[in-house]
């Protein structure tokens, strides 16, 4: 074989797996909801969020101040509005009640779920943390 098409060949191979590689991120990145989440400023308490056939629901994967909420739901039956934006309900721990919660993804990344006028919590990705639960 000649040293041109050896070159040729190490060139179609980096274009392809160049390409494999953006089309994996991609794939990944195309969901801004789903994946783990932490509670800004608190490395105690971190969501999961699933996204199952286009309906959310987190559950929570560390309570360090309350450990039996692990396993629990956060919020369920959170569908997309708009771009960045989702609706559901969640559940009021200590109560047979729902309440409604509006979720949205700032600028900056950050996820803001709020349940009622003046409660949020706000989360920060957690991909990196993951493995600590």
């Amino acid at each position: 074989m000649s040293d041109r098409w050896l070159r040729y060949c190490f060139v179609v191979i980096g274009l392809v797996a160049t390409l494999g590689t953006a089309i994996a991120q991609d794939e990944v990145s195309t969901d801004p909801l789903a994946g783990y989440w932490r509670k800004k400023d608190d490395l105690s308490f971190y969501i999961l969020i699933a996204n199952v056939d286009g309906v959310y629901e987190a559950e929570i994967i560390r309570s360090d101040w309350s450990p039996g909420l692990v396993g629990t739901k956060f919020f369920r039956d959170v569908v997309s509005v708009k771009k960045n934006r989702w609706t559901g309900e969640a559940d009021i721990f200590g109560s047979d009640r729902t309440a409604k919660v509006s979720i949205k993804i700032s600028r900056s990344g950050e996820l803001n779920t709020r349940f009622r006028p003046g409660e949020s919590v706000v989360w920060v990705a957690s991909e990196t943390d993951r493995k600590s639960y």
